[in-house]
């Protein structure tokens, strides 16, 4: 009799989790979702920073639509150098500048081709610079 009693404690003993055991297992856990939690933070950046983009894309197309539509000898008159366009400021992203300028033009007669060059400028979300430039060429 004694030795069934002893195979019973020692199962008795030995069944279920030991502390130790507990405790390893929420720390696995928590590591686990610790990564988890970071790849998602990750993501949600590079969606805004993506966004970002292609807003910028898109309003830096609109731009190049509207500098593009007059005659080859309007565009450097109606758009300065260097000037940013007072329609894109600050429209749909924080701190949106777009600039047009010329690089094969440097003043007197319009060439042909009219290489025309716009830039759009702005901040990020993130408080970082963003750029993206665009360039085309205008024939009479």
């Amino acid at each position: 009799m004694r030795l069934g009693f002893q195979r019973r404690s020692r199962r008795t003993r030995n069944a279920g989790f030991s502390l130790l055991e507990v405790m390893y297992g929420t720390v696995v856990l928590m590591v686990c979702l610790l990564a988890a939690f970071t790849s998602q933070l990750l993501s949600l950046n590079l969606m805004r920073q993506a966004r970002d983009v292609n807003t910028a894309a898109s309003e830096l197309t609109a731009a190049i639509e509207e500098v593009t539509a007059p005659s080859v000898d309007e565009i450097p008159v109606t758009y300065a150098a260097g000037a940013a366009i007072a329609r894109y400021e600050g429209r749909a992203l924080r701190d949106e500048r777009v600039v047009v300028t010329y690089p094969n033009f440097g003043g007197g007669s319009v060439p042909t081709p009219l290489e025309i060059r716009v830039t759009i400028n702005w901040t990020g979300w993130n408080g970082r610079p963003g750029s993206l430039t665009y360039s085309t060429m205008k024939t009479r």
